[in-house]
């Protein structure tokens, strides 16, 4: 799926991404990079609002394993399990995050998941805003056959 397909399959299957203005800006093999503009997630500081980051720290993990997922041809039901944000800074511009499994995890992950039917998988999503670092997002993620 082409990072446009794949924003619009977001905004009919997760109507919340439309609302943020999320965008898949690129897709490779265990790695997505996505973005939301600053408007639609602002609090009453004039910064990104903490649960706009959260969410968009979540969802770029579960791109990356979705999208993983159909590569590898596994067709899974996958969920979030747990979701841990560290706010290191105010954002101010376009929020941009990203996350890359981890080779080695992945590949246990998908083992696991062929032998036994589920498995489950830590993803780390860095989340920027301009050149600033503004969260570290760690989400476990769950899959069923």
């Amino acid at each position: 799926m082409t990072p446009d397909a794949y924003t619009d399959y977001l905004h009919r299957e997760i109507p919340l991404t439309a609302a943020m203005g999320v965008r898949v800006l690129r897709r490779l093999p265990g790695e997505v990079e996505i973005a939301a503009p600053l408007a639609p997630n602002l609090n009453v500081h004039g910064t990104a609002f903490a649960g706009s980051l959260a969410t968009l720290g979540l969802i770029c993990g579960w791109i990356a394993l979705d999208t993983a997922l159909r590569d590898a041809g596994l067709k899974a039901h996958l969920v979030a399990q747990k979701s841990e944000c560290a706010f290191l800074a105010p954002a101010t511009q376009e929020l941009h995050a990203s996350a890359r499994l981890p080779a080695d995890e992945w590949t246990h992950f998908a083992t696991t998941l062929r032998h036994k039917g589920r498995a489950r998988i830590g993803v780390v999503t860095e989340i920027r805003a301009g050149d600033t670092q503004a969260v570290t997002h760690t989400g476990t993620y769950a899959a069923r056959l």
